[in-house]
């Protein structure tokens, strides 16, 4: 049990994180008629889209400058160089979605606003993980934010009742992220060590940033275009159904999250010093987060008809299908660990953009399927999405074993070992 401490106290973190989000879920679920809760799981994915963007494929890099302790003045720099070019994007994106996808009168701004926001938090985490702060910023990615965004839920409708109107939903979902991000930054800088004379050379070249850009993006669409695709063809209702389905789905993804953030710090230490090691790590982690999501896998395979019935009530009674389905496809996650971040903090980003392309375009040709046909059964829907998963996840696992030799499947160290005996 010693030897996953590190594993168990990054899951306690995610643990909390996400039973934070359920919990707004449910909240929102049961304070909202059922056309404004797919209207809010719907810009809540786009915004996620849009601050993965803002990002700008940073990730990795951030990662390993926090880790040696760079100048911090020259790396916000760095940073807001990288930003200006994001925003620009993040704006022009805006505009498209909200005149293809969003069917429902809203500002452009409540889209933006959060995505930028959500962005600049993304950007202090990535940080936060470097400097070995891993709990810290897994709290940030969505526990702190929450917490507030549920008590100015509750407050106002306690003393002025509800509001059924998406804007106001988005107005103070913007207030707790501002104060999120404020006290992320504090945390951040009060924790930061470095030398303030240290002007080790370094700059975050966009040619190493496209790669793990389109690849961050790419991935992203990857796990909402059944989504976004749905919201064009089927009734408010059903996707309120689906978009609940994809948030219960985090709760398998618990174990998953806990040990990459975990892995994320590891990968830029271990990878040159101690390759066995790193082996050894990454195929605990793997083991934890498999195991841990079986037990998930199997308790709502037994109970989850009644939770869903007694939380989110009957008229979410098609939330049970979708999310066992898309079960199998968060089981290749849990199996296959942080297989994708060997490569991208390994200078290997090009190889994930190429299997992110290629499964995108092949989800995109199964999905596109289903609508020329007019199947409107969504189980299909989910079906496409876990089983290109499964094969996205199983040939980067393949792709990482060929470049850095580290197995990235529970027990890898042994299939090593007996591969090259």
């Amino acid at each position: 049990m010693k030897a996953y401490y590190p594993q168990i106290l990054s899951m306690g973190a995610r643990v909390f994180v996400s039973f934070i989000g359920l919990l707004l879920s449910y909240y929102i679920v049961n304070l909202y008629g059922q056309a404004l809760v797919g209207q809010y799981f719907l810009l809540l994915s786009f915004s996620i889209l849009l601050s993965q963007i803002f990002l700008f494929g940073m990730g990795p890099k951030l990662n390993i400058l926090s880790s040696e302790e760079v100048n911090l003045i020259k790396l916000l720099l760095e940073i807001l160089k990288k930003t200006i070019i994001s925003f620009f994007l993040v704006c022009i994106l805006s505009i498209f979605i909200v005149k293809v996808f969003l069917k429902f009168p809203m500002s452009i701004f409540y889209l933006i606003i959060p995505s930028v926001l959500l962005g600049c938090i993304l950007i202090i985490s990535e940080l936060l993980k470097g400097s070995g702060r891993y709990l810290v910023s897994q709290l940030y990615m969505g526990a702190i934010s929450n917490l507030i965004f549920i008590l100015l839920l509750y407050l106002y409708s306690r003393y002025n009742g509800v509001i059924n109107n998406i804007e106001f939903i988005v107005s103070c979902w913007i207030v707790a992220l501002i104060i999120s991000l404020m006290s992320c930054i504090i945390v951040f800088i009060k924790g930061y060590k470095y030398e303030k004379d240290n002007m080790h050379s370094f700059a975050i070249k966009l040619k190493d940033l496209w790669p793990i850009f389109l690849s961050s993006v790419g991935i992203y669409c990857f796990s909402q275009i059944d989504l976004w695709l749905i919201s064009t063809s089927f009734d408010p209702e059903l996707i309120a159904q689906y978009g609940l389905a994809v948030k219960l789905t985090m709760i398998l993804s618990i174990s998953t999250l806990s040990v990459r953030a975990l892995a994320a710090s590891q990968i830029p230490n271990y990878y040159l010093k101690d390759k066995n090691l790193l082996q050894s790590e990454i195929s605990k982690g793997c083991t934890f987060s498999l195991l841990i999501s079986l037990i998930g896998v199997l308790l709502i395979a037994l109970f989850g008809n009644t939770l869903i019935d007694h939380f989110f009530g009957m008229d979410y009674s098609q939330t049970l299908n979708i999310l066992l389905i898309f079960s199998v496809g968060q089981l290749a996650n849990s199996t296959t660990g942080a297989c994708d971040l060997l490569l991208s903090h390994t200078g290997h980003q090009r190889d994930i953009f190429k299997i992110t392309f290629l499964s995108f375009l092949i989800l995109m040709l199964t999905l596109s399927i289903l609508l020329i046909f007019e199947i409107d059964k969504i189980e299909f829907f989910a079906i496409c999405v876990s089983l290109t998963i499964l094969f996205q996840n199983l040939l980067v696992t393949y792709v990482a074993f060929l470049r850095t030799s580290i197995v990235s499947l529970p027990f890898g160290g042994s299939f090593k070992r007996e591969r090259l005996s």
